[in-house]
Parts: structure tokens; C-alpha cells; sequence
């Protein structure tokens, strides 16, 4: 007995599931152009840095190992002045003194810095030694109240004073978080690279520091 095989066609409908691809592809289309002239015409606000002479007394931080540190020019200014008064009261030889090193001199300065007093006897520049290689707050913890960099913006008088910082080139993720909080307490930043090891020096022909 013989079987016929039956031929069967599927007609399958896909403008249903065309469509549905068609509208999605529209609707992303439309959603861009709507994102682009959102996009358009929103406004970016952009301090632009610009440098100015200022009359301000500048407040010094250092930015190295991507950490903060104030530099007290005024507190080692005078604990030098104090031990240069001691000296002259007890008629020390000038001379000797000259020629002496660090390690034979009195340690002089704060708990972040020491003056190069070598330096300073032999060429009458203020040069500043870090006490220790890590010193400072990170990024993560100048906004703490304990901090102290807050201590030191609360103290800065706007009116007569402006941040300086001192940049090393590891340090500019710390530098962009405190000209951040700086500029929130509208504070007016001066700055300047410094390279590694280069140390922070005064001198008596040093140039007036700029507002940026």
C-alpha cells in the first residue's frame, strides 16, 4: 500500500516583528537628537586660571607624596631669629658656623620642615628640609573637620590673604581636591610646579608669589 508524503508550506508573518524592530529604532533616534540639543545648550561653568599681582599675603601649602602640607614661613622665620639672636648673644664663631653642617647646627624649624642652615650661612637663602618623606593629609581627608587643612582655611582672611601651593609633579590629584575646598570658601589660589627634590627656598631677591 503505498503512503503520498504531503508537501506542507509554512507562511510565516514577520511585518508584525518588523514593525515592532522598525518603532525601537525610531525611538532611539529620537531619544539621541533630544540628548544632542540638550547637550547643546547647557552651560559649563570653567574657571579659567589667570595670573595677577596681587597685594595679599600668600598662605603656603606643599602638595607632595599626594598629601598636603602647610608651610609655616612666619613660625620658622622667627624660631630662626630667635636662635640667630642666641648666637649673637653668645658670640659664636661666624666663621666656624659657615662651614659647619646640618648635623653639627641646631635643628630649627616646626615639625614638617628644618632650615638648611648651611645653606642659609653660606648664601643667605632660606631653604626648607622635609622632616619626613610622608607628611600630610590626603585627598580623602581634607574635608574632615579634625583636619589640618580645614584649621588652616578657617584661618585664611580672604579679605587679605590667598593659598600659594607648592606642586611636585606625584601631587596633582591632592592639589585639585584642595583648590576644590578653596574655592568653595572663595579663597584665591596662587600655584607652582616644584620638581622632585627641589627644595623650597626664600630669598631675599624672590619674586612676589601671583594669584592664578
Amino acid at each position: 500500500m503505498g503512503y503520498r508524503r504531503a508537501n506542507k508550506n509554512l507562511n510565516i508573518d514577520l511585518d508584525g516583528f518588523l514593525d515592532v524592530i522598525t518603532n525601537c529604532i525610531g525611538v532611539l533616534i529620537v531619544i539621541t537628537v533630544l540628548a544632542m540639543i540638550n547637550t547643546k545648550y547647557m552651560t559649563f561653568v570653567v574657571r579659567t586660571p589667570f595670573v595677577r599681582k596681587t597685594e595679599k599675603q600668600p598662605v603656603i601649602l606643599e602638595c607632595r607624596k599626594n598629601r598636603i602640607v602647610p608651610v609655616n614661613k612666619i613660625e620658622i622665620q622667627q624660631k630662626l631669629e630667635d636662635y640667630l639672636e642666641e648666637i649673637r648673644k653668645n658670640s659664636f664663631d661666624y666663621d666656624r658656623i659657615a662651614h659647619s653642617t646640618n648635623s653639627e647646627l641646631k635643628d630649627v624649624g616646626d615639625k614638617y620642615y628644618r632650615v638648611d642652615l648651611a645653606k642659609l650661612f653660606r648664601s643667605n637663602i632660606l631653604a626648607l628640609v622635609p622632616k619626613a618623606e610622608t607628611q600630610g593629609e590626603s585627598s580623602q581627608v581634607l574635608k574632615e573637620e579634625a583636619a589640618e587643612f580645614q584649621k588652616v582655611l578657617q584661618g585664611i582672611d580672604s579679605e587679605k590673604e590667598f593659598a600659594f601651593l607648592l606642586v611636585r609633579p606625584d601631587s596633582f590629584e591632592v592639589f585639585r581636591a584642595a583648590r576644590k575646598l578653596l574655592w568653595t570658601h572663595d579663597v584665591e589660589i596662587g600655584w607652582e610646579p616644584l620638581s622632585d627634590g627641589q627644595l623650597i627656598s626664600f630669598g631675599s631677591q624672590g619674586r612676589r608669589p601671583t594669584i592664578d
